[in-house]
Formats: C-alpha cells, structure tokens, sequence
C-alpha cells in the first residue's frame, strides 16, 4: 500500500515567544514529517537563531530566511511551492500542534487518498493561557469520516466553520490546483481555498482536537476583526466571488449566508475582546449596518454590566440568524459525545 507523504510549513515573522512550543509541535511528532519546512519573513527579532538551534540536528528540516518581508500569503506560497509531501498543513508560528497530529491525520488520509484536505479541531487558549473554547464550533461528524462534495454542499447550507487551517492537511495537488492562496482575500484566504476545494474533491474530517490556537491581541487571523470598514470589504469580497462562481459548485443563495455568518462570527470576538463597552457596541452596529435605533438599543445594551456582551449576542443571533438555534445549541453536546467516543477507542 502507498505511504502519504507529509510535510509541515510554518511561515514565521516575530514570533520569537512562541517558537518553542510551536517548533516542537513540529519536530517532536510520534509520527516524524517527511519534511519540516520553517519560512522566517524577514523577522527583527530572535526568531532566525531559535530556529536554527532546534534544527541543527534535524535533516529533514530546513529553514528559508527571507532578507525582505513580503507577508504571510505570500510566505506560504512559497512554501507551497518548496514543498515536496503530498500532504502540506501549514501550522502557525504563534500557535501549536499536538504530538500525534500526523499520525491521525495519516489514519484519515488512507481513508480515501483522493480527498482535498483532512482536517480536525484546535483547542483555544487566551492570553493568559486558560481554555477559551473548541473549534469548529459545528464539528461534522462524531467519528473519522469522508464527505463527499455533495455531502459538503449540505453541510454548508446550514452551518460553516467545519474546517480550521491550523490542524489542516491539504492535498498538495489539489491545493494547487485551486491556484494556491489569493493575496487579495487577506486573512480569509484559506477559509476560501478550503470550501472549494472540499466543494470540488470532499474532505475528511475527525473529530479531536490536535492543535491549539493562542489568541494573544496580535493573531493574524483576527487582525481583520477590529478593522470594521476592512472586514466589510471583506465581506462583500467574499459574497462576489461566490455568485461569480458557475451554478452548481457552492449551494444557492450561499454568498448571503456566509456573510451573514461571518459578521456574526466577528461580531462574538469583538463583544469577547475586554476593550470599552461603548466602542464594541459601537463597532457592532458599524458591522452590520445598524440605522439609529439599533445604534441605541445596542449602546443601552452595553451598560448592563457582565450581562452586556450576552446581550448583544442574542440580539446579533436573531438579526442575522447565522445558524439554526437548535444546532448551535447542541454542539457542545456533540463534541461531547464525540470525545467520549475517542476516550472508549483508546481503552
């Protein structure tokens, strides 16, 4: 039988801090990468000597040191570019892998070697290092399984936020073939890259958590967040190249309801994110284009003490009704269930 192949990338750019943890996600794997591949983007920090002193002694590892900075999307390109696994996961800098995190993810790839990624879930840390929750929020199955793009199609009519790149192997071949990821999409490029290609070859999924996402202020990934007019744009980018696609690949009516699910989605960090009350609120009502007495309701709102972030959440869940309420409430029983699921396989 062909043994996949698998290879790690992590763009890095100031992250001297978390290298420790996040190089030996990488290089302490019960089952070792075929190939570790580091980018550094022209770091002012000590980020290029933590590196070359944890991989001095590991040949399948190399470090590509940038002497101009040129952004993570272009960074990871050039990883994808340089790599030589079928399967390539892109871990971030800033956040961690567990160590068994190839060797399950190659279980799911023998299951159907054609599948356009496999992925799985990440626990959330805050600043502070305490649990701040699982992700994806809607996990597909409760056991290791294969979608297939119908399947998929399915999925994404009533709930997103299945795949999370942090713990993502994508099939090189296929990642390519979709042309890699678009600058243009800024932070959302890989949410993009993900539900087309899973649109086009399926995916796999399991459900355990084998990645951790740190949020500490400066995550790339939420950058966009507290930029409102920038994630608006982003928004409608998103909207517009969905209905620009040929009917049939994405659900009908889908543009709408990913933008509706990604304001709201937005919209629980900034009510999470511990700044001033009247400027989250305030910042909300921007989102999602509030006229006047929305913009009233919702500063009100925001004066009610340790009830003032519920609030506004249940009021921005019954304005944009991203989801199904009765799905969104039994997801915590899911996974659940699905990490009872896991605890009885390993006994």
């Amino acid at each position: 039988m062909h043994k996949p192949t698998f290879t790690l990338a992590m763009p890095n750019y100031n992250h001297a801090p978390f290298l420790d943890r996040s190089l030996e996600g990488l290089l302490e794997q019960t089952r070792p990468a075929d190939e570790v591949l580091i980018l550094d983007d022209a770091s002012t920090d000590e980020s290029v000597q933590v590196i070359e002193e944890a991989i001095a002694d590991k040949p399948f590892a190399r470090l590509i040191a940038l002497d101009k900075n040129e952004g993570v999307i272009r960074g990871l390109n050039r990883l994808l570019e340089e790599a030589t696994g079928e399967w390539i996961a892109f871990p971030a800098a800033d956040d961690g892998l567990l160590p068994d995190f190839i060797e399950k993810m190659e279980r799911l790839v023998e299951m159907n070697l054609n599948a356009g990624f496999v992925s799985a879930g990440v626990e959330i840390l805050d600043a502070e290092g305490r649990g701040a929750g699982v992700r994806p929020i809607f996990y597909p199955s409760l056991s290791p399984r294969f979608f297939t793009p119908a399947e998929t199609r399915k999925l994404l009519l009533h709930s997103d936020n299945h795949f999370w790149g942090q713990v993502t192997f994508y099939r090189r071949e296929a990642l390519l073939e979709f042309g890699g990821f678009d600058e243009e999409f800024g932070s959302g490029t890989d949410g993009i890259a993900l539900r087309e290609i899973a649109l086009s070859h399926g995916f796999g999924f399991m459900p355990v958590r084998l990645g951790v996402w740190r949020l500490h202020g400066e995550n790339y990934s939420l950058s966009s967040a507290f930029d409102v007019p920038e994630f608006k744009r982003m928004v409608k980018q998103h909207t517009d190249y969905i209905e620009s696609k040929p009917p049939g690949l994405y659900p009908v009516g889908y543009g709408q309801i990913l933008a509706r699910r990604m304001k709201f989605g937005v919209a629980r960090i900034l009510t999470s994110s511990g700044g001033s009350r009247e400027d989250m609120a305030s910042k909300v009502a921007e989102l999602v284009d509030a006229p006047a007495w929305e913009r009233t309701l919702l500063s009100l709102m925001s004066r009610t003490g340790r009830l003032s972030s519920f609030s506004i959440k249940s009021w921005l869940f019954a304005r944009l009704w991203p989801f199904s309420p009765i799905r969104f409430a039994i997801q915590p029983v899911r996974r659940a269930i699905a990490n009872m699921s896991v605890a009885r396989t390993k006994q």
